[in-house]
């Protein structure tokens, strides 16, 4: 039987606080029995930002300005087309990229946007049962992706929660299909597991993301769309779905070995989905218009108002899921890709593509983008703070306002990647009246989008470690993402490379332990 020294478990969007209650009602022993035996600590994600910073800021252990990825897309300065986001596009190393280079014997599987590297002394392996893929499934050493999907066999989502749903509605088979994807994932693990002796084993589960976005409404009674009659049938899907990651983990865990380092990563949570974002950039183009001084005829500006009407009545006519899909088809797909981008290139400043917790907004950069128009320096600065005040003077028939807090990325992080990020995180009031809404500047507004996830993320994570002589330092009240890379390199014993994150480990003397056998397994 091989071992691993260090298991590093990461828990995809799985909320802090039910991991709390559950391991309290004793549903989740494996990771209760970590928490007794270990250390914790509260992890707050970057301001603004949603899981598409979270995991590569934990990988990398640096902030998204240096390793450039913020969303599934990524905004083109140069063309304002927005691109899916590839492996070539992070920049900077992941922790096993570091550990290979030490020499150390790595497997790395599904971690939550990863990029795949080539290794010399492990395996990697990419998009296989994850949420929302990315790219085919992909490994190093390139085989052996193939070989896994010929022994255990694919996602049985297809990589796509949501796209099931929309087709199905079947809740009650997206969560079986879930739980049998935790089943094959665990099993390929231990295999792996026993096929050598490894330093670092990381194991990701997307599953409580997906359950998350998707049935929150079928965990949170208050919900507006709580169905009742299909949680009588079906129970709580979200508990579920926590409890079988927690059966999986202790399945992974007691095939370690003895005196094993066990690291979990959960975050960022979960609640109740409540964004603006569908309608951010209408708004921001009213908000253009009734502030630009008339145009010459013929000018950019003025064609951008005509076809700002055109848009509009397009919205009017088309109902909203029947654009988002149209959008993304054959030859109206091309023209209204094109059509975007076009007009992005005569606007002042335009929404950008962000998780749903947060609406970004691009300012239109003279030297920054190809066709700016907002000047560096004070015209920039006006530009924001102008953008800011209309937004926070937004309030729903009950006062509450539409607008939490705002981030104003490129002006709090420094890095070569910085041209990549928003300039605004307007971070959404979860509580407001998204439906009815007045702005005292355009007066009623109102999204009713219709969005088949209910579950959305929060800021919220928590880090775990469990080994014999390491606990987490408890000197402050927390931690970000960056410190879970260079926290593992100092476990490790490796020199880190330069980081924005911080290690968090604490060393004393050694008392033996066996974390796994803590935690009764499966079977």
């Amino acid at each position: 039987m091989m071992s691993a020294k260090t298991i590093v478990f990461c828990l995809d969007a799985s909320e802090p606080s039910l991991l709390d209650r559950w391991m309290e009602s004793g549903d989740l022993p494996c990771l209760a029995a970590l928490d007794a035996m270990g250390s914790s600590l509260p992890v707050t994600n970057l301001k603004g930002f949603g899981d598409g910073v979270f995991w590569p800021c934990a990988n990398t252990g640096v902030n998204p300005a240096k390793h450039g990825r913020m969303y599934s897309t990524v905004f083109d300065p140069l063309t304002y087309s927005r691109i899916p986001f590839r492996d070539d596009g992070l920049h900077a190393p992941q922790f096993w990229e570091v550990l290979d280079a030490a020499g150390l014997q790595t497997a790395t599987i599904d971690t939550v946007h990863g990029a795949l590297r080539p290794l010399a002394h492990g395996v990697q392996i990419c998009d296989w049962m994850t949420h929302e893929r990315q790219e085919p499934p992909r490994s190093s050493p390139p085989e052996l992706a193939a070989e896994m999907l010929q022994r255990y066999g694919d996602d049985p989502l297809d990589g796509d929660s949501d796209a099931f749903i929309i087709a199905t509605q079947d809740y009650p088979e997206l969560v079986s299909r879930l739980q049998r994807r935790l089943v094959t994932k665990a099993s390929a693990m231990v295999e792996l597991l026993d096929s050598r002796d490894w330093d670092v084993f990381t194991c990701s589960f997307a599953e409580p993301h997906d359950i998350g976005h998707l049935c929150w409404h079928l965990y949170e009674p208050e919900h507006p769309r709580y169905d009742a009659e299909l949680v009588r049938e079906l129970g709580d899907p979200v508990r579920t779905i926590y409890m079988a990651v927690d059966c999986a983990m202790a399945e992974i865990a007691a095939s370690a070995g003895p005196d094993v380092n066990i690291v979990v990563l959960a975050g960022p949570g979960m609640e109740r989905l409540n964004t603006f974002n569908r309608s951010l950039d209408q708004v921001l183009w009213d908000l253009e218009s009734l502030s630009s001084a008339p145009a010459a005829a013929g000018s950019l500006s003025t064609r951008g108002a005509a076809k700002r009407r055109l848009v509009g009545l397009w919205r009017a006519i088309v109902p909203e899921t029947l654009r988002s899909r149209l959008k993304h088809i054959g030859i109206v797909g091309r023209h209204f890709q094109k059509a975007s981008r076009n007009m992005r290139q005569g606007r002042r400043y335009f929404a950008q593509a962000h998780n749903a917790n947060a609406g970004a907004v691009r300012v239109n950069v003279r030297g920054r983008e190809a066709h700016g128009l907002v000047d560096p320096g004070s015209d920039f600065l006006a530009t924001v703070e102008g953008i800011a005040d209309e937004f926070r003077g937004i309030h729903d028939h009950h006062g509450e306002p539409l607008v939490s807090d705002i981030a104003f990325p490129t002006l709090e992080y420094t890095g070569d990647q910085i041209d990549m990020l928003p300039d605004m995180l307007l971070i959404w009031n979860r509580h407001v009246d998204v439906s009815n809404l007045i702005s005292p500047t355009l007066g009623p507004l109102s999204d009713q989008s219709i969005i088949p996830r209910t579950g959305d993320h929060t800021p919220h994570g928590r880090l775990w470690l469990a080994g014999a002589g390491v606990e987490l330092t408890t000197a402050d009240a927390g931690a970000v993402p960056m410190d879970l890379t260079p926290t593992l390199l100092d476990l490790l014993g490796i020199g880190m490379p330069i980081q924005d994150g911080r290690s968090l480990l604490t060393r004393h003397e050694a008392a033996s332990m066996a974390i796994v056998r803590t935690a009764d397994s499966p079977g």
